[in-house]
């Protein structure tokens, strides 16, 4: 399966969008001279939207054999071992470096997992 011009297309479109949006601009309309710490407006969102999609990458690891098979559940429990074991270790490093538990870690480290497991 070669995936490699559907991310090399979707990485050049990022790209050009972010050059078309351009720079930072803090409320006041002022370019950013450091980057500030962003937080998500809606933290439920993002843990719905990481389970969603959790799910989602069970049906594309495990469905990729396209059959039933021994193949199949070892892709799935690789995804679910992958995101998990991401998941763990984000939420441990951030809770090391900034002393707070946080969802939002929690689902960066899946999807880290669940990107390093392709």
């Amino acid at each position: 399966m070669q995936l490699g011009p559907v991310h090399i297309s979707s990485g050049a479109a990022a790209l050009a969008y972010s050059f078309m949006l351009g720079r930072r601009r803090n409320r006041q309309g002022q370019i950013e001279k450091k980057v500030p710490m962003f937080r998500p407006h809606n933290v439920s969102m993002v843990v719905i939207g990481i389970v969603m999609l959790w799910f989602g990458w069970f049906g594309f690891n495990g469905g990729s054999a396209l059959h039933s098979s021994l193949r199949s559940v070892y892709a799935a429990a690789n995804t679910n071992i992958a995101a998990s074991s991401g998941l763990l270790t984000w939420v441990f490093i951030d809770f090391y470096f900034l002393r707070t538990w946080s969802a939002v870690g929690a689902a960066s480290g899946a999807l880290a997992g669940l990107v390093g497991n392709f």
